[in-house]
């Protein structure tokens, strides 16, 4: 009888003990994730009594879910947001299985855990990377309270780094001992860990790593040396190193077997960390690569000599507008019918211009329009004024296009700013050979683009279109062609070969539409939020742009005088003109002639037909006598 009452009082004691412990825990996990924030739902894996989990459910003030086996985990991982927690009960016998079947991506952002009475042996082997968020709370046997941690770990292989999150008791609740909550502020420093970066360098042999670090010929694989030197002070500001291998290309699926080649490869199977290469951004690659900020602004586009202004217009109709052309027209007409006016209808005879006909007027506006001079001389003092006032009329009218034309003669067009005005016949097209290149040129399906790459881009019309950066350059400087190529690149060359007049009026032209470079890691990388904000840092401090500045060429500077010689091409125009003018010359020259000849020979006919009249008449009148 004793023995049961003993007995009776043990359970009763335990079932007080557990059930305290148990209201405990459910007070730590409210408290806890109300100094976090709001939770969207808890899902709990407890072994609790079903009276103390409906408790649980009840007394919270966040919607909590039960996991009732290890088999239903998956369906009920479904909000993807960093308001999902987790909570967990180490105490519980099937602990270590239930960690050992979840899937690594939950235990990473956004996804947060609370996890009751972890010992080492139990969380030891799993994947707490650095971007996760894992919260121990074990009870001190002493102070009655519990230890708050957090716990990652720096890679898979490395061992279990511990960081105070606080202290909780029954009275006090919850005291936050952090220095900042941002994980990635107290997680920077990864001791040295090695990380995998493989680099894309095009170009083979420009790979060798001391020539990357003394900047010698930084000209070559230009972007990819860049990108090399920022990679290292990105990995360096969070105490970590790299190694990767070299790739000739970024990488791009193979339509036959699916398989990604290249950088991008190794990221989208997981064998590598970060990209030491920055990359453009494709829906594709979004599937499989985090974009973690846009760095570098390596501008790849057509870029060529605007051509001189002669070449694409008429600069002899330029000069005015369309209305000052018609008032200017206007102005010769009317008083060139003022003035033969004045000397018709003057009541003072000018024998002089009394026999003036229509077309010496005509002659007399052109000439006058042309400063040619005048060869209508009166002395009728009314008609002298009018022709005084419209020469010079007709003087500041041409002083005002001479020294317009004297302008354009050394001006450039600006009517080619689009890929549709690449479509010129006139204009010629090369691109730098690589393997984007080729790549994207290939996959454009804008129409515009693809019309181009079609027409003046294929081996079938152009064999030679792809070509190394010398040569684009070269054929660029002998003007109506427009080389693909690096901006960085092409304007390194144009410094180096370009004189001086040769720089100005340089045309980009963008084609692939890729303004800007991201720097990539793998999709879901512990280590994202951590090297984005560290690359943010090296930008804000100026360290990308002083990068840039020794690697990079910018935009040539126009000090030169633009000012060239007419060219025979300037002179189009005024050519044509001239032969129209000698070719209608001739016409009316033969017609004139014929007419002449016609009459003539009319005139000899008609002498003999009257003197043949003449002859048979005075004959007929001699017999009749």
């Amino acid at each position: 009888m004793v023995s049961l009452r003993i007995l009776f009082i043990l359970i009763i004691s335990y079932t007080t003990i557990t059930s305290h412990r148990l209201d405990e825990v459910s007070k730590l996990v409210q408290d806890v994730i109300e100094n976090e924030g709001v939770a969207s739902v808890i899902l709990a894996k407890t072994c609790w009594p079903k009276l103390d989990e409906f408790n649980l459910v009840k007394d919270s003030s966040f919607p909590i879910q039960i996991i009732k086996s290890n088999s239903s985990i998956e369906k009920s991982f479904a909000d993807n947001t960093n308001k999902q927690w987790f909570f967990v009960d180490a105490n519980c016998s099937d602990t270590s299985e239930f960690l050992s079947i979840i899937n690594e991506t939950f235990f990473a952002h956004p996804y947060r855990w609370i996890i009751i009475d972890a010992v080492n042996d139990t969380i030891q082997h799993r994947p707490f990377l650095p971007g996760s968020n894992i919260i121990i709370a074990n009870k001190d046997s002493n102070s009655k309270q519990y230890i708050l941690k957090q716990v990652y770990k720096i890679g898979k292989e490395t061992s279990l780094i511990y960081e105070n999150f606080g202290t909780w008791n029954i009275e006090k609740g919850i005291v936050d001992l952090r220095v900042t909550r941002v994980l990635s502020r107290r997680r920077r420093n990864l001791n040295g860990y090695r990380l995998i970066a493989p680099m894309v360098f095009t170009k083979k042999g420009s790979e060798n790593f001391t020539d990357l670090d003394d900047y010698h010929h930084n000209k070559v694989d230009s972007t990819s040396k860049l990108s090399y030197q920022l990679t290292k002070y990105w990995v360096e500001s969070i105490n970590a190193t790299i190694e990767g291998d070299v790739h000739r290309t970024w990488g791009y699926r193979d339509k036959k077997t699916g398989v990604i080649s290249g950088m991008v490869g190794q990221l989208e199977r997981k064998e590598a960390d970060i990209g030491g290469t920055i990359i453009f951004m494709t829906i594709e690659r979004l599937e499989y690569l985090d974009y973690l900020s846009m760095t570098i602004p390596s501008k790849i586009a057509f870029i060529l000599r605007a051509p001189p202004l002669s070449y694409i217009s008429n600069i002899y109709y330029l000069p005015f507008s369309g209305t000052v052309w018609l008032c200017s027209i206007s102005l010769v007409v009317l008083c060139t019918i003022f003035i033969a006016f004045t000397l018709k209808l003057s009541w003072c005879r000018d024998e002089g211009t009394e026999h003036l006909r229509a077309s010496d007027y005509f002659l007399f506006a052109i000439a006058s329009s042309c400063q040619m001079g005048n060869d209508i001389l009166t002395t009728i003092l009314s008609a002298r004024i009018s022709m005084f006032v419209f020469f010079v009329a007709l003087l500041f009218i041409y002083t005002s296009f001479t020294a317009m034309i004297v302008a354009l003669l050394q001006s450039t067009t600006q009517s080619i700013k689009s890929v549709a005005d690449l479509q010129n016949p006139a204009i010629g097209i090369g691109v730098q050979d690589n393997v984007y290149n080729r790549h994207y040129f290939a996959a454009q399906t804008e129409p515009s683009r693809k019309k181009l790459y079609e027409t003046k881009v294929t081996p079938q019309n152009n064999p030679e279109a792809f070509m190394n950066l010398s040569h684009g350059i070269s054929r660029m400087r002998e003007g109506m062609f427009a080389f693909h190529v690096v901006t960085a690149q092409g304007y390194d060359e144009i410094e180096r070969t370009f004189y001086e007049n040769e720089k100005c009026g340089l045309v980009e032209i963008s084609y692939l539409g890729n303004v800007d470079t991201w720097t990539v890691a793998q999709k879901q990388s512990p280590y994202k939020e951590i090297l984005k904000v560290n690359i943010m840092k090296i930008r804000e401090h100026g360290i990308q742009t002083r990068e840039q500045l020794r690697i990079y060429t910018t935009r040539p500077k126009c000090d030169g005088k633009n000012f060239g010689s007419v060219r025979l091409a300037d002179c189009h125009w005024a050519v044509l003109i001239f032969v129209y003018g000698c070719i209608i010359s001739f016409l009316l020259f033969c017609i004139e002639k014929f007419i002449k000849e016609t009459t003539k020979m009319r005139k000899i006919q008609c002498l003999m037909e009257n003197n043949t009249i003449h002859f048979l008449k005075c004959n007929f009148m001699h017999k009749s006598k």
